[in-house]
This record gives C-alpha cells, structure tokens and sequence, in this order.
C-alpha cells in the first residue's frame, strides 16, 4: 500500500512558504558543521523565534558511548540553558537492531 509523504500533501504555494521558512537552517547545515553545532543553532533559531519553553532529551547508555563523551553531551546540553532536560536510559527490546546485534 503506497502511502503519501508530507510533501505530497503541500500545494505549491504551502511548500514553497516551507521552503523559505528552512532556507537559513538549511544553509547551515549544508556546510557541514558537527552536530552539537546543529543542535545549538536549532537553539538559537528556536529562541529567536520566540519559543520560551526548549526541552532537551539524552539517551544514557548507548553503545560506543563512554562515560566522559555522556558528560560531555550533558554539559554542552546544559551550557544552552534549556527549560528541561530529561536523561533517558536505553532500553533494548526484542526484534530491534541493537537488541538482536548485542
């Protein structure tokens, strides 16, 4: 069964409002800066939008991650001053790739 995607639902004009809306963003992310660049960006652009509530999520436990690189994430996360962050931990379930590959 063919399922349509977002942009399929978008008439020319919606998409093209999308497509202005991301230019800077996508811009930025064509240059090819590192991820925490990424995220901290996205933060600005969020704050300069207005939003006042940016909640920040963690995955603690994820495989080739060590103790230092997770204390690493946590405090380039906190230096943004986010509203929330909430440290998950990492759940294998049974018939995912990393349970399977464990």
């Amino acid at each position: 069964m063919y399922r349509k995607n977002a942009w399929e639902s978008y008439d020319e004009a919606e998409a093209a409002k999308l497509e202005d809306f991301a230019k800077a963003y996508r811009a930025f992310l064509d240059e090819g800066k590192t991820e925490r660049e990424c995220v901290t960006e996205a933060v600005r652009q969020a704050e300069a939008a207005g939003f006042e509530a940016i909640n920040m999520d963690l995955i603690a436990g994820l495989p080739q991650d060590t103790m230092a690189g997770f204390r690493r994430s946590l405090d380039a996360v906190a230096a943004l001053r986010p509203s929330n962050i909430t440290v998950h931990t990492l759940a294998l379930k049974k018939g995912a790739d990393l349970f399977e590959k464990r």
